[in-house]
């Protein structure tokens, strides 16, 4: 049967940059923490070289770390000790060196909490049966599919592809399509713009059971199919694409030489992100000991995550055009990357102790102070900012997918009124001011 398909699903057109077998890379999580997170690459039979650079180049920027695993691995009870399995694309055929033993395996690793991400031919694989418009051999089957045994079975329904209507297979076989966001209400996908551009190379449809259970992120805008799709499998999640949104034509950032002729609209890694935070069901958290010594202060971002967190020392930023204001918990320096470029993001603020309703947030950039509203200001430790890349509280002021901020909370200073034992507080604060407004007088005398 292999041998029969000795060209089935077999997708290489790229040419790598760097060797995969020769990278090692150090796995992060979130809350779990990204610096947690724990992710296991099928880089056995069948994988694809160009996706075995492009993926892990992917999660090192995500600050992840990452074990290549192959089916053996897999066979000897090995996913325990990870987060998340991502199978790429490849030749199809190969893949089923995991056997019934690994692909039971693999659904047990899943329908425990673990998180699968099948792109292209991994996506194939993840399906209950497969179309290959090529080969006579795969004909269409009747709509509901118990399954092929052989295939993992995750999603409910069939896999169609190549898709014609996108590029002719086999000259050139690749090329970037619009991929329609149709689900903004999705984790996933709620921070996305309406469309992108994602290089497509032979990647299927999914066709889904009458009373599948699946949720459409994207469809392909040629034809309408399903492109994108997420669901439960137990207590786990999986997340499936047809197109390789892990390529960046406009960057080699990916390891990858881009193809000249191909236009990208931008990256796609952040949907990739928001998928692996989906599939961990992390939150991307930071802390950091400010200046002041206040207490842990915690960063959340809503979207995209936190590269670098540090404290800055009030003492280092420039008086002009400061606010007179006490900044008890001292001032951050953070960037937030994974963003799509001019994206508006929430991020929140967890302070070591609460603050006024009237608390303000200044940011300084390049020898200049601005006030950036603050959304949840109710007189406790928390609050919230909304941040734009290349706009409002992004000191860069690039459109670039990335928002670098340096700035605190600060609050009008605060007169301390001492406890003194049998007199009330208003007794207290008259007196306090009676004596201030009597030294202001003397001292007016004494002048004159």
């Amino acid at each position: 049967m292999i041998t029969t398909f000795a060209s089935f699903l077999y997708f290489e057109p790229r040419n790598s940059s760097s060797n995969a077998d020769a990278l090692t890379f150090t796995v992060h999580s979130n809350n779990l923490d990204f610096d947690e997170i724990r992710i296991a690459f099928y880089d056995g039979a069948g994988a694809g070289g160009y996706c075995r650079v492009a993926v892990p180049r992917l999660i090192e920027w995500l600050g992840c770390s990452v074990t290549m695993v192959s089916g053996d691995y897999i066979k000897n009870d090995c996913l325990d000790d990870f987060n998340v399995l991502i199978w790429p694309g490849g030749h199809y055929p190969a893949f089923w060196e995991v056997g019934l033993e690994g692909k039971s395996k693999i659904q047990d690793f899943i329908s425990r909490g673990g998180g699968y991400m099948g792109i292209c031919a991994g996506a194939y694989y993840a399906c209950d049966y497969i179309v290959w418009m090529d080969d006579p051999a795969f004909p269409d089957p009747p709509y509901k599919v118990e399954g092929d045994e052989l295939n993992l079975d995750l999603l409910p329904g069939v896999a169609h592809g190549p898709i014609f209507e996108i590029v002719e297979r086999p000259d050139p076989g690749y090329t970037m399509t619009k991929i329609n966001i149709n689900d903004q209400t999705h984790p996933i996908t709620d921070s996305l713009p309406e469309s992108m551009q994602i290089y497509y190379y032979g990647g299927p449809y999914f066709q889904l059971d009458e009373d599948a259970n699946v949720t459409v992120l994207g469809t392909y805008d040629v034809t309408g199919t399903p492109a994108i799709v997420a669901f439960q499998y137990g207590q786990g999640r999986v997340f499936l694409i047809g197109p390789h949104a892990e390529f960046e034509e406009d960057s080699d950032r990916d390891g990858a030489e881009p193809i000249p002729e191909l236009e990208d609209e931008g990256s796609d890694w952040p949907l990739l992100l928001e998928a692996i935070k989906w599939l961990t069901q992390a939150t991307v958290k930071k802390s950091v000991q400010p200046a002041t010594g206040s207490g842990s202060v915690f960063l959340s971002p809503d979207s995209g995550i936190l590269e670098t967190l540090t404290a800055v020392s009030e003492g280092t930023l420039t008086t002009t055009g400061q606010p007179d204001l006490s900044f008890p918990h001292g001032f951050f320096s953070f960037s937030i990357i994974g963003l799509t470029e001019g994206q508006t993001m929430d991020l929140t603020i967890t302070l070591p102790s609460n603050m006024p309703e009237s608390t303000q947030y200044w940011i300084c950039a390049e020898d200049t102070w601005q006030q950036i509203p603050i959304g949840d200001d109710d007189g406790d430790n928390e609050i919230t900012l909304t941040l734009t890349d290349g706009g409002l509280g992004d000191i860069d002021g690039i459109t670039n997918g990335i928002i670098e901020n340096l700035g605190g909370p600060g609050s009008a200073f605060q007169v301390s009124t001492p406890n003194i034992p049998g007199f009330p507080s208003e007794v207290i604060v008259i007196g306090m001011l009676l004596s201030t407004t009597i030294l202001t007088i003397l001292r007016k005398k004494r002048i004159s």
